[in-house]
């Protein structure tokens, strides 16, 4: 009996050994499941604080319903930012039947500009960059806004503007691990955000508003710390 007993206590303990060998050792914070949505917008802001540049391109397409007629407008985009302010950030609007545009805002270290001449014009009355990122944010398709605002720290960042922030799942962008979180804000009650579990950057940024208007915003490069010449911030 004596020996059962011994055997049994052994093989529990070689199970609990093998478990705990497994499962125990402390887990690298990026791979954690347990992380609060609190933890996660802290880290992402703590991430483009510490940035000195940041490049990256992407997209943004906008499906609308207009009076039953679907309407697509796809935005490339091309952001160069580098602290303490300077920036050159740039889209083509593809909309039919327009067709394809080019808009330009930039800053090389003396002050906003803009093509075409009506945005110039409007950004020489500008006191602070923040005010040139939230203008240009309807036109660009928030390629002027979401990252440059939380580049350069300034308060109405895209992550203090989404209100009651949840976290809804994971999923991979541009083969970048990310939470996704959910929020309300004044365009959307579901204004939903992918940050990287590894960088903490954002990836892709998409809601649907009250009009039907279907928006994702999406970083299919991103580089930080780049290397920028003072040509890269001149048009």
């Amino acid at each position: 009996m004596q020996g059962i007993v011994k055997y049994f206590f052994i093989v529990v303990c070689l199970v609990l050994f093998s478990f705990t060998h497994a499962y125990g050792d402390s887990v690298d914070f990026k791979d954690q499941t347990v992380i609060s949505v609190d933890e996660i917008v802290q880290r992402a802001l703590t991430s483009y604080r510490n940035l000195s540049s940041f490049y990256s391109k992407g997209r943004v397409i906008q499906n609308m319903d207009m009076g039953g007629q679907a309407t697509s407008i796809t935005r490339e985009f091309e952001i160069r930012l580098a602290k303490p302010s300077k920036y050159f950030i740039s889209w083509d609007m593809n909309a039919s039947p327009v067709g394809l545009q080019q808009y330009v805002i930039w800053n090389e270290g003396n002050g906003p500009r803009g093509y075409p001449h009506q945005l110039d014009v409007m950004f020489k009355n500008f006191e602070g960059n923040n005010l040139v990122f939230s203008a240009g944010l309807g036109i660009s398709g928030g390629a002027s806004f979401s990252v440059p605002m939380l580049f350069f720290d300034f308060e109405g960042n895209i992550l203090k503007l989404i209100k009651n922030l949840r976290i809804i799942g994971e999923e991979s962008v541009q083969g970048d691990d990310c939470y996704i979180l959910s929020g309300d804000s004044n365009v959307s009650l579901d204004h939903r955000v992918w940050i990287s579990k590894e960088s903490f950057f954002i990836r892709k940024i998409a809601y649907t508003s009250a009009m039907n208007l279907l928006q994702e915003e999406l970083y299919e490069i991103v580089q930080p710390n780049k290397a920028f010449l003072n040509k890269d911030f001149k048009y």
